[in-house]
């Protein structure tokens, strides 16, 4: 494929515009998010989520963390939720808390995060037609 040079958007639009595996990982770790959130709070996955250790990185260590990542996923996902700017990350937990409401955002950061990409194809034929 590299030799003929063609691109994920390609091969994707192949497979019925398949989601990218970015789009997977978000839903994966949204949905692990809210099952830690469930847990008793005895749980280790539940006190290594709120884990924090106090030093700094050493260098050449990753700049990004799976905290970042968790972080940005609720951002995101949190985005279409009417919540307070201010903390959107603290009222994820009593969103998450209720099952069938955390499902209901991790299927729409799914769906939203296709639509964006189909819209980015659909613009970018449009561009590439004129």
């Amino acid at each position: 494929m590299k030799e003929e040079r063609i691109t994920n958007d390609e091969v994707r639009s192949e497979f019925n515009n398949i989601p990218p595996v970015e789009d997977f990982i978000g839903r994966y770790t949204l949905r692990l998010l809210g099952k830690i959130v469930r847990t008793d709070d005895r749980q280790t996955q539940k006190k290594m989520l709120n884990a924090w250790i106090p030093t700094s990185r050493k260098s050449g260590a990753p700049q990004k963390t799976l905290r970042h990542r968790f972080k940005t996923t609720i951002k995101i996902a949190l985005s279409e939720i009417k919540i307070s700017k201010d903390a959107p990350l603290k009222e994820w937990t009593s969103i998450a808390r209720n099952e069938e409401k955390w499902e209901t955002v991790v299927d729409s950061f799914f769906e939203n995060a296709r639509r964006m990409r189909e819209n980015e194809i659909s613009d970018s034929d449009e561009n590439t037609v004129r």
